[in-house]
């Protein structure tokens, strides 16, 4: 007869079960995340989405099209053509950003400064200038105008806020944004506008003699001439 204690045996099984509840609860999370998301199909083939928070593109988000939903991870492919495999808890838990979930159109919106003395004078003439680049872009839509707002005064540039719609995310919107950035710069100075940059202006008030003298025995010639620089 062999004697058993239960007791000892109790207790290493109640440290194996929560060893392995441990180690499978990533696991289980993700099946049901994914049977989550495959009965609401919130998530499908074809699909545009990005996840931020995410170190894997230097914008700080995934962004690409769902190829595969799958009951433990989601394929999901990016503009390089990579296929990154995201744990289906992931889109269940964390906010992801859906471009098509309920429709193709999408609104885009670019910041843009420009100069006070240039764009200072003609205001609405810069306006008009960002919302007409729009329209020579093909995919951006012409059934939903462009608008250009002022919506700041900045500390070097006047803020306008482009905004603009496209028909369909899945071919992209980088491209779409460079065409858009190229035409207002070259039809802003084409206006004779300029796209601001940080400056700054320094006004001194008063200074030591001990550090003028350097500078000017670097500006006056023999016999205390001044040169021209």
């Amino acid at each position: 007869m062999v004697n058993v204690d239960f007791g000892k045996l109790g207790v290493m099984t109640g440290f194996v079960a929560a060893g392995l509840s441990i180690a499978l609860r990533d696991t289980l999370g993700n099946l049901m995340a994914g049977v989550q998301l495959i009965w609401d199909g919130s998530l499908k083939k074809g699909d545009v989405i990005s996840i931020p928070n995410s170190e894997s593109t230097d914008t700080g988000s995934t962004y690409g099209i769902v190829e595969q939903v799958r009951v433990r991870y989601t394929v999901v492919q990016d503009r390089n053509t990579v296929r990154r495999l995201i744990p289906n808890h992931v889109l269940t838990s964390d906010p992801i950003d859906h471009w098509t979930h309920e429709d193709d159109k999408i609104r885009l919106s670019l910041r843009i400064g420009v100069s006070y003395s240039d764009a200072g004078r003609q205001l609405r003439e810069t306006k008009k200038i960002l919302e007409s680049v729009c329209y020579d872009v093909p995919r951006v839509l012409t059934d939903k105008p462009p608008q250009a707002m002022l919506v700041d005064f900045g500390e070097s540039a006047l803020i306008f806020s482009l905004r603009f719609w496209l028909d369909d995310a899945r071919d992209g919107i980088r491209p779409v944004i460079s065409d858009i950035l190229i035409n207002a710069y070259e039809r802003l100075s084409e206006a004779n506008i300029q796209i601001a940059y940080p400056q700054r202006d320094l006004h001194i008030k008063a200074v030591s003699e001990d550090l003028i003298l350097p500078f000017k025995a670097m500006i006056e010639g023999p016999g205390g001439r001044t040169l021209d620089v």
